[in-house]
């Protein structure tokens, strides 16, 4: 009997949960029926919610950023800021300008660091001899010392000279870089630049950075570059050493190019094997480091 009793307890609860199940669903009913009729719209799904907001903030952090390259940073967020109205062109200029200001300037810490780590090992190297009573040793190490010095001034100006050096984005190309930035659009897939294009030589001395720039990014297959006394800067050559990695043989003799572009070329380009560098602003301390840094490379005259 007692069983009996049980069973029918159970049933009736599993009766009642049922119907307040059905109780549940008939209330949800009636509030999504009452919405509609209200806004129809209201019963649909709501919508997924909206993309969070851009940030307001660069997309580069300024953090370590020298001053010329936050002054372009500046100008991208004050262009990103016109909204709908904002000179696209202009942006990926300034864009790439950007990506050239950081990379000298990570360039010019390496050379600068160099210098500084070339330094500390030979002061520890004399005060050594000095404790040693290793006096020939000293006077060896002190001429190095100076030496080592007359390069740290040297560097200065030449990176003073890049800071201050307007950006690409807002020198007009020559009617030579026209030229240039012609042939490099109809030839996309070129590994080497001719000396002559359309009946008249193409490199000439009116061969500013605009043309060069335009060079790098059109023609990324460049092997071989060919540019004598023209008025070519690291920016130019940093560009090329970012789009143009399998550079074996480049000429830069007579041109603007200093420790920072010649240090873009041995980070960037691990095929180099040949360079002309005369009558340029790349020191001797330079020219180690590359060799240092590409085994196989050998200047030319």
């Amino acid at each position: 009997m007692e069983r009996v009793r049980a069973a029918e307890h159970a049933a009736a609860e599993e009766k009642d949960a049922q119907i307040y199940q059905l109780q549940r669903q008939q209330s949800q009913l009636r509030r999504q029926l009452a919405a509609q009729e209200a806004d129809p719209r209201a019963a649909e799904e709501p919508p997924p919610p909206p993309p969070p907001p851009v940030p307001s903030s660069p997309t580069v952090p300024r953090e370590g950023m020298s001053e010329a390259a936050q002054a372009i940073q500046t100008e991208i967020d004050a262009e990103k800021s016109k909204g709908k109205k904002a000179d696209i062109k202009r942006l990926k200029e300034l864009k790439s300008n950007l990506k050239l200001r950081i990379e000298n300037d990570r360039a010019e810490r390496q050379v600068q660091e160099a210098l500084k780590a070339q330094k500390a090992k030979l002061e520890a190297e004399y005060e050594a001899a000095m404790e040693a009573d290793e006096y020939d040793r000293c006077e060896e190490l002190q001429a190095k010392l100076e030496r080592l010095a007359v390069q740290q001034r040297e560097e200065a100006p030449a990176i003073t000279s890049v800071a201050a050096s307007p950006s690409v984005s807002t020198a007009n190309p020559t009617k030579m870089d026209q030229k240039l930035i012609e042939w490099a659009k109809k030839n996309p897939n070129a590994t080497k630049v001719p000396d002559k294009y359309q009946g008249s030589t193409l490199w000439e001395r009116s061969i500013t950075d605009v043309g060069f720039v335009a060079l790098a990014s059109s023609c990324p297959k460049l092997t071989v570059i060919y540019t004598n006394n023209t008025k070519i800067t690291d920016l130019g050559v940093q560009a090329l050493a970012n789009s143009c990695r399998n550079l074996t043989r480049i000429v830069l003799n007579g041109t603007q190019v200093t420790d920072v572009g010649a240090q873009a070329l041995a980070n960037s380009c691990p095929n180099l094997t040949k360079i002309v560098l005369d009558n340029t602003q790349v020191t001797d301390a330079a020219k180690q480091q590359m060799k240092a840094k590409l085994p196989n490379l050998k200047f030319y005259m």
